[in-house]
């Protein structure tokens, strides 16, 4: 009975992955039966940059980031949650793993052999058709990270990063603002508008005192979506700049 709700559950994952939703029925069901489930704990690795790309897989639940290792330095490149692939650059390039895939806190992965997914692939012109639909929203989001970082202050790269986080994975909380179920540490969010870790908590801090963004323990909560925009803009740095040697800082949460 296990093992049916099991085959049932990846059935549905894969029916609800991009990409892979196109393929013929039968061939999902072929990739279902060599798949395997992977459990993962806070921090855990799934795979590193560099590693033989045997797998595809798509997360069933929480929340992975991607990490270029970048001389001594982790580079955060995207956070990838429930529904989405990792693993398809590599993939189409058949080539090793392109970034490490690191858990955030759980999850739990579907991976399906990379070699029995291409050739599923090549059997379907609308599978196809999504992989390079796929790939262009990657390049899409990337381009847009790079345009993050290109801002001219860290309030403004931190309010890209959380709006995008925001558009992405934000749940509505009546009464209360936009919940972001994403469990980031302040050092992956610094790395993530690429800044200090010093720089984003005063800016973090800052915006719980304003009443933006407030820490959670599911994430972030933005109580003022409005302003949180703005500060995308930087319209509203000069407030923080004018208030910052007024108002006493206080220890972050």
């Amino acid at each position: 009975m296990a093992q049916r709700t099991m085959l049932t559950d990846m059935h549905a994952v894969l029916r609800g992955a991009p990409v892979l939703c196109e393929l013929h029925e039968a061939d999902r069901a072929a990739l279902v039966a060599r798949a395997s489930v992977r459990q993962l704990g806070a921090r855990e690795l799934l795979w590193r940059a560099g590693d033989a790309a045997r797998h595809l897989a798509v997360v069933a639940v929480g929340r992975l980031k991607l990490v270029r290792p970048v001389g001594d330095q982790q580079l955060i490149v995207d956070v990838i949650g429930a529904g989405q692939l990792v693993g398809e650059v590599a993939l189409t390039l058949q080539s090793a793993y392109v970034f490490d895939a690191v858990c955030l806190r759980r999850a739990c992965v579907v991976l399906v052999p990379a070699h029995q997914v291409a050739a599923a692939i090549e059997r379907s012109a609308h599978a196809s058709r999504a992989l390079a639909a796929e790939l262009a929203r990657d390049v899409l989001r990337l381009t847009r990270r790079l345009e993050s970082l290109t801002a001219r202050s860290v309030g403004q790269r931190l309010a890209r990063v959380m709006v995008a986080l925001m558009d992405r994975f934000g749940q509505p909380v009546e009464g209360s603002g936009i919940l972001i179920p994403v469990r980031l540490r302040r050092e992956e969010l610094a790395s993530l508008a690429g800044t200090t870790l010093e720089s984003a908590s005063r800016r973090l801090s800052r915006w719980r005192r304003a009443h933006i963004v407030l820490p959670q323990p599911a994430g972030f909560l933005v109580c003022d979506e409005g302003a949180l925009r703005r500060l995308v803009d930087g319209e509203d740095e000069h407030v923080f700049h004018e208030n910052s040697a007024t108002v006493p800082s206080t220890s972050s949460a």
